[in-house]
């Protein structure tokens, strides 16, 4: 019955369904952890931009967070204003500040007068703006105008201009969401640090998580046998398109390796010798059975890497980027092979055979470091935060 636990209006732009990439999943674990104990109304769209692949029907939501109320608002983008480049909205987040999402978000405010208002997007982020006053939290995935402002310098000539313009739109945006909101919830101390400096009253951390899982066998390399690397995740991303189209083309023809890449491929992906796109599979399970190590070749990004955290819980170790495993308790050398030229990855690629044990080691240290980043524990925790906060409202 209201008013007898904690009421969350949690709003996010983006159906958490299917559960294909990184923000997809901290949403789904974000939402189900809270509505275990919380009075939970999930806000999102009816259908997005084809490019999104709003897939969710009302069904895979309601069995997704059963009890959870469910407010499906219809999709209609903003219109964009004459002139891409003199459109004040980015067409990252501004297009789903849509009336029909700030109207629902404002007749759930006025109905529940002591919900905290949890917008877990930048898109829901704007539309719920100025809403709730005292009770809002704005919970960013990524600082999401680094992304844009990191890989603009890396796009085609003729696309740089437009990606150029759109980072300082989204930078005005996320300042306005983090200014607006009593609290914000930043994925680890850097993110939380560019919230700070951008204007938040009120930043904590609630960080990325993974499933529990006991570690695979360890996935033994034979005197001669290849090594089998993967990746997981949606390569579509502008930094793992990026990412990944190097690693095909300057390092995997300098070894003998394999490398299986799970999970939406990007448009026009980039071949090389040993990499096979296997798109999106129903079980991710056997890849990290046969894999000796994940790769994460990313040179721009913010947030922290989810993969990281199931490869280490998994077993697996990881040969990563400095960015790759950037707000994570992880020292190179010690907890991951990291590697930044071509070169470098090619000598932790050769670590796999010359240290099997050490690199074993590693991996299980890798894993202690990050014990604590379970998603009941991070959940349980952000609802003891929700619920102190109610009973002093």
């Amino acid at each position: 019955m209201p008013g007898t636990a904690a009421e969350v209006i949690f709003a996010t732009h983006r159906p958490p369904w299917p559960l294909d990439n990184g923000a997809r999943i901290r949403t789904a674990r974000l939402a189900q952890g809270l509505a275990r104990s919380l009075q939970l109304t999930l806000v999102t769209f009816d259908g997005g931009p084809a490019w999104d692949r709003p897939a969710a029907t009302r069904a895979e939501l309601r069995a997704l967070v059963p009890g959870a109320r469910l407010e499906l608002v219809p999709f209609a983008a903003v219109a964009p204003e004459p002139g891409v480049f003199g459109a004040t909205a980015s067409a990252a987040w501004g297009t789903y500040a849509t009336p029909e999402l700030r109207a629902a978000l404002a007749r759930l405010v006025a109905e529940r007068p002591a919900a905290l208002l949890h917008l877990d997007s930048p898109g829901a982020g704007l539309a719920g703006h100025g809403l709730a006053p005292g009770r809002t939290i704005y919970a960013g995935h990524n600082i999401e105008h680094r992304v844009w402002r990191d890989v603009a310098a890396r796009r085609p000539a003729a696309q740089r201009g437009y990606v150029e313009a759109e980072w300082r739109k989204v930078a005005h945006e996320e300042q306005r969401c983090w200014q607006g909101a009593d609290l914000c919830l930043a994925v680890s101390e850097v993110d939380a640090a560019a919230m700070r400096a951008g204007g938040a009253r009120r930043v904590e951390v609630c960080p990325n998580g993974a499933d529990a899982h006991e570690p695979l066998p360890t996935a033994s390399l034979a005197a001669g046998e290849r090594p089998r690397l993967l990746f997981v995740g949606f390569a579509g991303y502008w930094p793992y398109e990026h990412g990944l189209a190097w690693l095909a083309t300057e390092v995997m023809p300098r070894t003998s390796v394999l490398l299986d890449v799970v999970g939406e491929p990007p448009a026009e992906p980039v071949s090389g010798p040993g990499v096979t796109y296997h798109g999106r599979v129903g079980d991710v399970a056997p890849f990290y059975a046969a894999a000796h190590a994940l790769v994460v070749p990313m040179f721009e990004g913010s947030g922290t890497r989810l993969k990281v955290i199931e490869a280490a819980f998994l077993g697996r170790p990881v040969i990563s980027t400095a960015v790759g495993v950037e707000g994570l308790p992880l020292r190179p050398g010690e907890h991951y092979l990291h590697a930044e030229t071509a070169g470098e990855w090619v000598g932790a690629i050769e670590r796999l055979h010359a240290d099997p044990r050490g690199v074993a080691a590693m991996a299980a240290r890798a894993r202690d470091a990050l014990a604590h980043l379970q998603w009941p524990r991070i959940t349980d925790e952000l609802a003891a935060r929700y619920r102190r906060w109610t009973s002093t409202i």
